[in-house]
């Protein structure tokens, strides 16, 4: 009975986790889409003062994640999500009861500030102390949850807006993020020790009678202060940034190319949701490879998608075409926050993942920062998204020529250690 407790409690973590980036991420998404037309006839403000709200998040977030690290080490998941997700859903409160755009941006700018900890680095590092073995496929299965909520949220959504006003569906999103708050204060735990459990399937701590799999230790990884000597940190780095501007420009891109291409707004619109749908299975695709093969092998898939993708996308002709190009793409979005959290701790270690990962979701907010104008200032240049499109596939080629390198180097680097005897036994970062 109790060992079925302890089952059930590791799937409460899951579920807790599905949730929380399914209402939070799903509710992010909708915000600047689904919104776009009402907030902006209601207030009577223009699309692109709108939009400047993205601009605020990215900022914030871009320079908040390099410290949210050490915020995680001191408090955990757990009481600063609950705290954040709160101010979130006083931000939505905000967005209902608005007369001018001053709401709009303070609520971009409390979503920037605590994005680590309210979207997925936080999460994932939580779940790492919680999965020894299968991390991938959980973080996989907890992060389709962003497509999966979008897509749910927004027919929900649409519905209350249609029937009682945009006002009212953003306060009902403001209550349902107030009940996510309460589900993780209740429902999620950082550490499984803190109910007497261990890591699942930690072949050393759970005892033989339960003969779990056996699964290699995390590597501990080294110092921040010696990774920062080392020419593998900065090309990764750099390498995340660049794939984060291929991926979220094409992205922007792929519904007003494939119009411009002569496929009809409607059918334009069907790829997009098809690449949500497929968003979802690709993230558990590509967090089983993770664990097989590694994560360096599931990202250098991404870039290699993304760059194959790009191109289908700037030569297509016909709906067959399309399809191709938003398949490969799918797997492309990938890029933007759940892969990192996976391979921050496999070629970074646990000694310096919280700052690690907080470098690299900065660098995520970077790319996502230049992304947007460079697409759009590109389009009202040329009157067309082909050239930024050829850019965006050079991007994601010279990518790969720094994350080739990099993950090369982190791997020579771990087998001198292990030669010498050199590795380190710190444990995470905390």
């Amino acid at each position: 009975m109790k060992e079925r407790n302890g089952q059930l409690r590791y799937l409460s973590i899951v579920i807790g986790a599905f949730l929380s980036v399914g209402v939070i991420v799903g509710l992010t998404n909708n915000l600047y889409s689904l919104y776009v037309i009402p907030i902006t006839t209601g207030l009577g403000i223009s699309r692109g003062l709108y939009s400047m709200g993205i601009t605020v998040r990215y900022i914030a977030s871009a320079f908040c994640n390099l410290f949210m690290g050490r915020l995680y080490q001191r408090f955990g998941y757990r009481r600063p999500t609950v705290l954040l997700v709160l101010l979130v859903a006083a931000s939505y409160v905000g967005y209902g009861t608005a007369r001018n755009a001053v709401p709009l941006f303070l609520g971009a700018l409390i979503y920037g500030v605590g994005e680590y900890f309210i979207s997925t680095a936080a999460l994932s590092r939580m779940l790492g102390n919680w999965f020894q073995s299968h991390l991938g496929v959980v973080t996989g299965i907890v992060m389709a949850a962003s497509g999966v909520g979008g897509s749910a949220l927004s027919l929900v959504l649409s519905g209350i807006m249609e029937s009682a006003g945009w006002r009212t569906s953003l306060l009902f999103a403001a209550g349902l993020l107030a009940a996510v708050a309460v589900m993780i204060f209740f429902v999620m735990k950082d550490r499984p020790e803190e109910l007497g459990l261990q890591p699942y399937h930690d072949p050393e701590r759970r005892g033989a009678a339960h003969k779990p799999k056996k699964v290699a230790a995390p590597w501990a990884g080294v110092p921040m202060q010696v990774l920062l000597k080392k020419p593998y940190f900065y090309l990764t780095m750099i390498g995340m940034m660049l794939a984060t501007i291929a991926s979220n420009g094409v992205y922007s891109a792929v519904v007003p190319h494939l119009q411009d291409r002569g496929l009809s707004a409607a059918y334009a619109a069907k790829m997009l949701s098809l690449m949500l749908v497929l968003l979802a299975v690709d993230k558990i695709v590509l967090g089983m490879l993770a664990d097989r093969f590694g994560a360096h092998f599931s990202t250098l898939l991404c870039v290699l998608f993304t760059f194959s993708g790009i191109v289908v996308l700037t030569l297509v002709k016909n709906e067959w075409q399309a399809v191709i190009a938003v398949v490969l793409l799918s797997v492309s979005v990938c890029l933007n926050g759940f892969i990192q959290p996976l391979l921050a701790a496999e070629i970074f270690g646990r000694s310096a993942y919280n700052t690690t990962l907080g470098i690299m979701m900065a660098m995520l907010s970077v790319g996502g920062l230049l992304s947007s104008p460079l697409v759009n200032f590109s389009f009202d240049a040329t009157g067309s998204y082909t050239r930024i499109l050829i850019v965006l596939a050079v991007i994601a080629a010279v990518d790969a020529l720094f994350l080739l390198p990099a993950f090369h180097a982190e791997a020579k680097y771990r087998r001198e250690l292990e030669t010498s005897g050199q590795l380190s036994d710190a444990g995470p970062e905390t």
